[in-house]
């Protein structure tokens, strides 16, 4: 590499995300994990989308994430209002984590907010709530979840996820006494 001077670079920032962009960006970082890792490990991302229709075709639900290094992210994941709390959400969450063991991954993360109201979804499926980020937006919370798919699932792991859904019910009965926080 030559020598230059930083501020003579050519600096562009956009709020579109120019798919050319996004795909240079990506294909770098994917690039850069394989010389790192060698051959030993899954190369690329495999995407997976999961479209659920009623009987007359219409989208009502679907779920899309990517399989990589053994981990499967969730990057999205929706419910139609009027087909939700009817078992979708759970059909879906199987569909995700079938997909994600036929690809080898041990474990899968997903992000979701407060305001959603999904957490006693996700407890109910034993989906440990890694991380919370207070005020996102304000009021609220963004949670980063983490699960690990059934295959890996141990005694451990299965009693830190009752602990957790114990933790929710006392704060449901003591949230009385808390501040208007909605996290």
């Amino acid at each position: 590499m030559s020598n230059f001077n930083l501020d003579e670079l050519n600096i562009v920032i956009t709020e579109d995300h120019p798919l050319s962009d996004i795909h240079w960006i990506k294909s770098n970082i994917i690039e850069h994990h394989a010389e790192c890792l060698g051959d030993k490990h899954q190369s690329k991302p495999e995407p997976v989308s999961i479209i659920i229709k009623d009987v007359a075709g219409k989208r009502i639900a679907g779920a899309f994430g990517y399989a990589y290094l053994n981990v499967f992210t969730v990057e999205g994941m929706f419910i139609d209002k009027a087909y939700r709390r009817k078992g979708i959400g759970r059909k879906l969450s199987i569909l995700l984590q079938n997909e994600a063991e036929k690809r080898n991954c041990h474990t899968a993360t997903l992000e979701t907010y407060s305001f959603a109201n999904t957490k006693n979804f996700y407890n109910s499926l034993g989906v440990i709530f890694s991380k919370r980020i207070y005020n996102s937006p304000k009021g609220h919370c963004k949670y980063i979840l983490i699960n690990k798919l059934e295959k890996d699932k141990n005694l451990f792991w299965r009693f830190i996820v009752f602990l957790q859904s114990l933790h929710t019910k006392i704060n449901k009965k003591i949230r009385f006494f808390r501040s208007k926080d909605n996290c």
